[in-house]
């Protein structure tokens, strides 16, 4: 063996971690000698040693990366909070030459967000002018979670030519806390818009997947057992007081804040049949941003001639600050029930990768009560 044939010599993280253990091993010798004999270790025992320290050293150093910490943000004070509650995965799935890393998680009442990074072989770079993404998730949860609402992967993130980053937001109906899931992503394509300058009129020709991402997108990255071992960190209010919804009676029974989302959930006989009632609040309906539906539609919704989609606006759910301003969501979900006991509609709203400062919260609105939270000095 030539010096230069090491450089061709590569190892699994297994195969290292077993030849580490040998070595270590094998310069042991019992105490129970009166004179014990230790023999020197080999000069290629020695630089194997030496080589697999470096690998494991340099493995575990850029496996784990705060791919959460990198993309939500917010003011100081409500970064420092939100950090406090990251907690680090490191579980790496690698397949020819391509590895996908669970670098950390964070949740709350509503959802689970994972971290996740991406790593190419050195035969295929990354372009940062096309949009990367895994076109199939899974997850499996134990049996009891059948609140299951779906998974989502957040724009993945250029961050070198074989480096994308990006965040999977799990949506359920109850805390995930503590659970082991399994998940799976595949179907990886690299999408981007085009300029078609033949055509008469400026128009893009969408691409799906390009010659180098052929192989990649038949594979499935699976990981089983993820822990969801991330820390608590909503403010849960319990009023149980009366308010009206659908001119009917109702429990507001729960008020839920995190960094991430705001939940208010209501529960009682004016939540029956709530889908055929007109609203207790039509102002709540009068939306400038999407008129066809919360305008004309629902005018005949109020009338409860017609199904009224639009029932988790009826809570009427408001944030806001410190300083008069209500704070903007970019998404929502919910669920209700009027059929079968227990009536209830609950709704959530959420911020995109934006951390909401729970100490700069005037007050939150529901159902036309006003209710302040704890501030995080109390």
């Amino acid at each position: 063996m030539q010096p230069n044939d090491w450089n061709n010599i590569k190892f699994s993280e297994q195969e290292k971690q077993q030849l580490a253990d040998k070595l270590y091993a094998s310069t042991q010798r019992t105490e129970k000698q009166q004179k014990p004999f230790r023999r020197p270790l080999r000069p290629i025992a020695v630089a194997l040693l030496f080589v697999i320290g470096i690998s494991v050293a340099g493995y575990a150093a850029t496996t784990i990366r705060n791919v959460i910490k990198e993309n939500f943000k917010g003011t100081p004070a409500a970064n420092t909070n939100f950090e406090q509650n990251i907690t680090y995965l490191g579980l790496t799935d690698t397949w020819n030459g391509w590895s996908l890393t669970l670098t950390d998680v964070i949740g709350d009442y509503s959802a689970v967000w994972i971290g996740f990074e991406l790593k190419s072989p050195e035969n295929c770079k990354f372009d940062p002018a096309r949009y990367y993404h895994f076109d199939d998730r899974d997850i499996q949860f134990k049996p009891k979670f059948s609140y299951f609402k779906g998974i989502n992967v957040e724009n993945m993130k250029f961050v070198d030519e074989h480096t994308l980053t990006g965040v999977l937001e799990i949506r359920t109906d109850v805390p995930l806390q503590n659970e082991l899931v399994s998940i799976s992503l595949s179907k990886f394509y690299d999408i981007y818009d085009e300029l078609d300058t033949t055509a008469k009129t400026e128009t893009y020709i969408r691409h799906t997947l390009t010659e180098d991402y052929q192989e990649i997108n038949q594979h499935t990255f699976s990981f089983k057992n993820v822990p969801l071992n991330y820390k608590t960190m909503e403010i849960t209010l319990t009023p149980n007081d009366k308010v009206s919804v659908f001119q009917g009676e109702a429990i507001l029974t729960k008020i839920i804040i995190s960094p991430i989302s705001v939940t208010a959930r209501v529960e009682g006989e004016g939540c029956k049949n709530h889908h055929y009632k007109p609203s207790s609040r039509p102002e709540v309906y009068l939306d400038s941003n999407r008129p066809e539906v919360y305008l004309d539609s629902n005018i005949k919704v109020l009338d409860g001639s017609v199904y009224n989609q639009a029932c988790l606006r009826e809570l009427g759910l408001k944030v806001i600050c410190k300083d008069g301003s209500e704070m903007k969501f970019t998404s929502g979900s919910g669920s209700c029930e009027d059929k079968t006991k227990p009536y209830y509609i609950e709704k959530t709203q959420r911020t995109k990768q934006e951390i909401i400062d729970l100490d700069n919260i005037a007050y939150i609105e529901v159902c036309g009560r006003r209710y302040t939270i704890p501030t995080q000095a109390e």
